[in-house]
């Protein structure tokens, strides 16, 4: 109204005698054709005996009566205007469906009636107001705070005592603010002053209420708001509410306050989210590695730290080569394992993958028969396409197909895809199961991580993260499990409002689970938070009702609670209202913003891990080179080509060869030829040999990796053999066991430390030579 007819415009009412507890009533009406009020020269349509009345200036205040539920005030109105507060459980009002009301509930029915009712009338007025109907204390004479309080009232009287507080004489408009203003304040816990566009909406019979559960009205409710807004939960609504605001008892205007609001509001989240939070998700990072590092092996270097898990993970491959010993094969049998085993191969079964995807997603509904069968035919020929795949690998590897867990993977689609087929020949039409069938066939596309680094440097990550997530996600689980019981004991009987409702509640240790694992991701955990604090004022106001802590009384009281339907609907009301804000700040701070963050340390951690472990590169080099010395993959090198070969991998990972650990091109190995080993080169290999003078590709690779990590140091390769003894009992066994493991399954057979046996033959030579000499 005050857009349509000015900052100045008062509603004419009409008001009832001061003995009828009555509100005001409108006088007239607004025209919105002609945007102007009419009809407002009589009380027609108002109760008998009314009086006509209006505000003196639009800054007067006039006042919303409404009843203390708690009844815990230095003044009793009217029995009749507010009952007595309810002081038996058996006068709650029933929440059972279709029942009728007893005698003592109609006493609770009425007192519910009465606490959500509110007048609007003058806070004094002519006739009396809402301090003499409330608090009947009209004879008692103002106090100094509430004239303080009025006479320097920012809000109130500010227009119509302007110039009195600049020395001019008081004005009767003045007079009459300052006595309704003072009037509100003498009786604040029944009277709610309002003014301006609040004034007018509560005049034609609206209700000014906030827009939302936050607010800046004071300090705690500031603080508590900006709390809110770091978790970024509804940052934007409120951000949206300033951005309209225009002045204090006036209504909304759309992008009213844009510019500040979105400046503030932006700003503020860019720090305390976008910077503060993610700073200490970072400190949090930053101090679990730091653990990590210092206690999972503080008596090792870092290189023997690598040392150690280069041989956990050369023990722990399940598969180094598809197939062995390949010049035992068939002819047609190591043509087809060359075929499978081609770069050319993988790309075609990769093209094939990705254009199975892409033809799955042109899908759409609903579509023509041509196109359907068009998809139709292209799963035909894919499935035929990937059933070839599996054909041609099964038979190359026979047995050894199922070692690698990709192959099983793949047979698994190939089944699914063929279940899925049968089933469309058949006519059968299972819904659920077709659906799951095309997840299947479209998880193939996690094949295309084992030949794009990147991506699978992130899925290991995230697949080795598992075992390390064990301890945190049990302690996880434990708080989790923590709160959920102390949401349980503090709000089970909770009334639910418009968030705290059905699909989110504390009734049991089930529900509260899954409502704080909603909460763990930001989702309305405010919301839940502010429902949990209103108080039986705040639900009255809205037309709603909750039962007074001291009557739910579920000892005593059972029955009559259960034959109400409170027991299976409960609607207490808080106790406290600060146990929810206390319950769900402690919550978001331990779970979101610690929890969670020590699981993302944990994943970082594999993945840096993953991503700075050069020695897995060196791993890979060393199987692709083998191929090239052992073309028929037996395993074995002769001890000259297994010292050539750890020459050239390290070579080709740009670590320079020590003359002095070279063999001169007239050593050779026979049965003395172990004897013109210089004893200098020996001792600086840790080689095993078997009784053929055959190195096995593991001890190859060992070598290679420990000359890797030494580069020629005498100091480091001692440190490397001393590393495996600083281990903890616990873990040593468990490397013994993977090694053992990795000799069972390679068949590696019985070997000689090649330096003993060049000691041996030196041993044995210079034995001979001095019998001959005799």
């Amino acid at each position: 109204l005050s857009s349509a007819l000015g900052d100045r415009f008062v509603s004419p009412l009409c008001l009832a005698a001061a003995d009828v507890f009555e509100g005001s009533c409108l006088r007239g009406s607004y025209n919105s054709s002609a945007t102007s009020w009419s009809g407002g020269s009589t009380c027609d349509g108002c109760p008998l005996q009314s009086t006509a009345w209006a505000r003196a200036t639009a800054d007067t205040p006039i006042c919303v009566g409404r009843c203390a539920p708690d009844g815990g005030t230095a003044y009793s109105p009217s029995a009749e205007l507010c009952p007595s507060p309810l002081a038996r459980t058996e006068e709650l009002p029933s929440m059972c469906p279709n029942s009728v009301a007893t005698a003592d509930e109609a006493v609770g029915l009425n007192w519910v009636e009465k606490m959500q009712g509110e007048m609007v009338m003058p806070c004094r007025g002519p006739l009396g107001g809402c301090r003499e109907m409330y608090c009947n204390n009209l004879d008692e004479p103002t106090s100094d705070s509430c004239k303080t309080e009025c006479d320097g009232h920012p809000y109130f009287c500010a227009e119509a005592c302007g110039g009195w507080y600049q020395g001019d004489p008081m004005s009767s408009d003045c007079e009459e603010c300052l006595r309704e203003c003072e009037a509100a304040c003498m009786c604040s816990d029944f009277c709610t002053p309002l003014m301006r566009d609040a004034a007018l909406c509560v005049e034609q019979g609206g209700q000014w209420l906030a827009v939302l559960s936050q607010n800046f009205d004071n300090i705690f409710n500031s603080i508590l708001t900006l709390m809110e807004l770091t978790t970024t939960e509804g940052w934007v609504d409120v951000m949206y509410a300033a951005a309209d605001i225009t002045d204090v008892y006036v209504e909304p205007k759309r992008n009213n306050n844009e510019a500040f609001a979105v400046f503030y509001f932006l700003i503020f989240v860019f720090l305390t989210w976008g910077f503060f939070v993610n700073l200490s998700v970072g400190v949090i990072v930053d101090n679990f590695m730091e653990i990590r590092a210092t206690g999972g092996a503080c008596l090792l270097t870092e290189t023997q730290q690598k040392w150690l898990k280069t041989k956990r993970s050369l023990y722990g491959r399940a598969v180094i080569f598809n197939l062995t010993n390949l010049h035992l094969l068939p002819p047609l049998r190591r043509k087809v394992y060359h075929l499978i085993s081609s770069p050319c191969f993988d790309t075609v079964i990769m093209c094939a993958i990705g254009m199975n995807t892409l033809f799955m997603a042109t899908k759409f509904f609903p579509a023509p028969d041509s196109f359907n069968f068009m998809l139709q035919f292209q799963n035909y020929v894919f499935a035929a396409v990937f059933t070839c795949e599996f054909v041609l690998k099964f038979y190359a590897l026979r047995s050894n197909y199922w070692k690698d867990s990709w192959n099983r993977f793949d047979f698994f689609c190939v089944v699914a895809t063929a279940v899925g087929i049968v089933i469309d020949s058949l006519g059968g039409r299972v819904g659920s199961v077709t659906s799951v069938i095309r997840a299947i066939r479209i998880a193939r596309l996690f094949r295309l991580l084992r030949f794009m680094k990147c991506l699978n440097t992130i899925f290991l990550a995230l697949y080795s993260s598992i075992p390390k997530l064990g301890n945190v996600l049990v302690l996880l689980c434990l708080m989790w499990a923590l709160y959920s019981i102390l949401g349980v004991s503090l709000f089970a009987t909770a009334k639910q409002g418009s968030t705290m409702n059905y699909h989110g509640n504390f009734l049991s240790f089930e529900w509260a689970f899954i409502t704080l694992c909603r909460c763990m991701t930001g989702e309305a955990w405010n919301e839940i938070m502010h429902d949990l604090a209103k108080d039986q004022r705040d639900w009255l106001r809205e037309g709603s009702w909750c039962t007074p802590s001291d009557l739910f009384d579920t000892t005593d009281k059972w029955d009559v609670l259960d034959g109400k339907c409170l027991i299976e609907s409960p609607n207490e009301c808080p106790q406290v209202r600060l146990f929810s804000v206390f319950y769900f700040l402690t919550y978001t701070f331990v779970m979101t913003m610690l929890m969670q963050n020590i699981v993302i340390a944990v994943i970082l951690e594999s993945y840096s891990e993953g991503k700075e472990r050069p020695e897995d590169e060196v791993l890979e080099t060393c199987i692709r080179a083998w191929r090239a010395w052992d073309p028929d993959q037996t395993m074995h090198l002769l001890l000259l080509d297994a010292l050539r070969y750890i020459d050239e991998v390290l070579i080709t990972q740009g670590i320079e060869i020590n003359r002095g650990h070279t063999l001169d091109a007239s050593c050779s190995v026979g049965v003395n030829g172990f004897a013109s080993f210089p004893m200098k080169f020996t001792v600086s290999y840790n080689l095993k040999i078997n009784e053929r003078q055959q190195v096995h590709f593991v001890d190859a690779v060992k070598e290679v990796v420990r000359r890797f990590f030494a580069k020629d140091s005498s100091e480091i390769l001692e440190e490397l053999e001393a590393a495996e003894s600083k281990l903890e009992d616990k873990e040593r066994d468990k490397l013994k066991k993977l090694e053992l493991k990795q000799v069972v399954r390679l068949d590696q057979g019985a070997s000689f430390d090649m330096k003993s046996q060049v000691a041996a033959m030196k041993i044995q030579r210079k034995f001979i030579a001095m019998r001959k000499e005799k």
